[in-house]
C-alpha cells in the first residue's frame, strides 16, 4: 500500500515537470527570434526564454545570443528564358502566325523581331502590320509595329526588320499562356527570321 502511494507521487511529480517545461518553452522562439546563452569557457550553447528566464537566463559567464528563426530572403536564382523561331508567307488580308510558343506561369519581359520581304517582282509599296501578343484566349496584351516592303520589275526590293517588345505581361501570363507574333499584309509578303523571346523575371516595373 505504501509503495503504491510512492509511485503515485512520482508520477504526479513527472506530470508537473512536463507541464512546467511546456510552459517555459512555449515562447521559444519569441516572435521568430531565438534567444540563447553561450558559455565563454566551454563553448556550450543553450536556448532560453528571456521573458520568463526559463530555462535559466544567461549568467555572468555566458554571452547572450539572438538569431532569427527564418533568415533573410536569398537572391533570386537564374532567370528562365523561352524562345521560338519561325517564318512563313503572309496570305493577303489574313492575320497569320509567324512564330509562337507557350510559357509557364510567371512574369515576363517579351521581345521579338521579324524580317519582311516582298514576294516576287513588281510589288508596289506595301505596309505590313505585325503584333507581339502575350496572354491566353481569355485576354492578352500586345505591341504593334508597321513596316514597308517593295520590289521592282527586276526583283530589287526593300526589306524591313521590325523589332517588337511587350512588357505588359504581369496580369496576362500569371497562370501561363502563349507568346505569339502575328503579321497581316494586303499583299503576299514573306515573313522570315522571326524570333520571340520571353524572359521570366521576379518583378516587372512598367512605367
Amino acid at each position: 500500500m505504501f509503495r503504491s502511494k510512492k509511485i503515485a507521487v512520482l508520477v504526479a511529480g513527472a506530470v508537473a515537470v512536463l507541464a512546467l517545461g511546456s510552459f517555459a518553452f512555449a515562447a521559444i522562439p519569441d516572435g521568430g527570434v531565438i534567444h540563447a546563452c553561450y558559455s565563454t569557457s566551454t563553448g556550450a550553447v543553450r536556448v532560453t526564454d528571456t521573458a520568463t528566464n526559463m530555462p535559466k537566463g544567461c549568467s555572468s559567464k555566458e554571452t547572450a545570443l539572438d538569431w532569427n528563426q527564418q533568415g533573410p530572403k536569398g537572391d533570386r536564382g537564374p532567370s528562365n528564358a523561352y524562345a521560338a523561331h519561325g517564318g512563313t508567307t503572309l496570305t493577303p488580308n489574313t492575320s497569320t502566325i509567324v512564330a509562337t510558343r507557350t510559357v509557364p506561369p510567371g512574369t515576363y519581359a517579351v521581345s521579338g523581331k521579324v524580317v519582311l520581304k516582298a514576294s516576287g517582282a513588281n510589288v508596289p509599296l506595301t505596309t505590313v502590320h505585325c503584333s507581339l501578343f502575350a496572354g491566353t484566349n481569355n485576354g492578352f496584351s500586345g505591341d504593334d509595329a508597321y513596316g514597308t516592303v517593295w520590289s521592282d520589275g527586276s526583283g530589287n526590293d526593300i526589306e524591313t526588320t521590325l523589332p517588337l517588345e511587350n512588357d505588359n505581361t504581369a496580369n496576362w501570363l500569371a497562370n501561363g499562356g502563349f507568346v505569339t507574333l502575328k503579321c497581316m499584309s494586303p499583299r503576299t509578303v514573306g515573313a522570315f527570321d522571326a524570333t520571340i523571346t520571353a524572359i521570366q523575371v521576379e518583378t516587372l516595373d512598367l512605367q
